[in-house]
């Protein structure tokens, strides 16, 4: 990621001057930069309500600020993985740690990706029904990596029916390609990728059932989820609004944002470094003038990413920093009462 990100500044810096983006960066109102990270830090104070209601649905005990800490944690470990993998695997790590169950914490967040693969879906199709049309008509180049996205998502959202409805009919069928692929030599060590995908299947199966078993839950989990995606495509928006323009309305920017953020959802790099920051050159050319593009670009990154990874790294060295102590003090207890017997 820091290479990437040296990658990028030093593209950035090659193609213009620092003082010139420094001088277009002070021209709006200090106060829309604050508004999008308040507007930044509610939307992933709402996962943290999500893990709350999900935590005390399935008998756990758990306070917000817990719940933050693994909001945090996801970010940072997302935020420095390829196509966010570390995220979720983080989140389980810590919550384990804490003493929760691991059944619990897997439904937790299996439940949270499920449920933010239909809302993403949902957005886009919602958006794509409404006055939607500048958005689509200047995507540009960026509508092939847009398509892409889309369909993992979509692939996705499909397989997860397929886990509701019958997963062992989706064990068959994944078997039967993994064989056919291990025939022409392209898959190997066959046996081991068959076990995985279908613990990963029983994995989802256990999402997907308490899903449909709990629909209760299921609802404000949704609302939740719909108000924090949404929140977090707002901050384009207010970045626009930060240096006095209007042209163009709010869905305008929000559907622009939905398409960039499937666009590099799904790109293994690590935050989406350098490939964010072109692509929203790229989309947001016909929002931006040349000369406002990259200070506009580099404003939104700064509030919608970088800003909570620096906030979310400190959460979690100190949360890595209270694990290690915790095990050295057991690690000590076990040795004197070993000494004591």
């Amino acid at each position: 990621m820091i290479l990437m990100l040296a990658v990028t500044i030093y593209v950035i810096l090659k193609n213009n001057e620092l003082n010139d983006i420094i001088n277009v960066m002070k021209q709006g109102n200090p106060l829309y930069i604050l508004l999008g990270i308040v507007v930044m830090f509610v939307s992933l104070s709402c996962e943290s309500l999500i893990f709350l209601i999900l935590f005390r649905f399935l008998g756990e005990k758990i306070r917000f600020r817990r719940c933050l800490k693994y909001t945090f944690l996801g970010f940072y470990y997302a935020g420095i993985t390829p196509s966010a993998s570390g995220g979720q695997p983080a989140q389980i790590y810590y919550m384990s740690r804490d003493g929760y169950r691991f059944t619990s914490s897997s439904i937790v967040i299996l439940v949270v990706v499920i449920i933010y693969k239909i809302v993403l879906i949902g957005l886009i199709g919602l958006t794509a029904i409404l006055d939607s049309s500048f958005a689509f008509a200047n995507i540009g180049i960026v509508k092939w990596f847009f398509i892409f996205g889309f369909m993992v998502n979509l692939i996705c959202i499909l397989l997860y029916i397929m886990i509701f409805v019958s997963s062992n009919l989706l064990k068959r069928l994944i078997i039967r390609f993994i064989n056919f692929f291990a025939r022409l030599k392209i898959i190997r060590h066959k046996e081991r990728k068959i076990d995985k995908i279908v613990e990963l299947i029983d994995d989802y199966k256990t999402g997907t059932g308490f899903i449909r078993n709990n629909l209760i839950i299921i609802l404000p989990v949704f609302i939740i989820t719909l108000i924090q995606r949404v929140l977090l495509f707002t901050i384009p928006y207010i970045v626009y609004r930060y240096f006095g323009m209007n042209e163009l309305s709010y869905l305008d920017i929000l559907t622009m944002q939905i398409i960039l953020n499937t666009a590099v959802d799904n790109i293994p790099v690590p935050g989406g470094v350098g490939v964010a920051e072109l692509a929203f050159q790229l989309l947001y050319k016909v929002v931006y003038s040349e000369a406002m593009i990259v200070p506009a670009m580099l404003l939104t990154r700064f509030v919608n990413f970088y800003i909570m990874l620096v906030i979310s790294s400190v959460v979690a060295i100190t949360a890595h920093l209270i694990s290690m102590k915790k095990r050295i003090v057991i690690k000590n207890s076990q040795i004197t009462k070993g000494e004591k017997l």
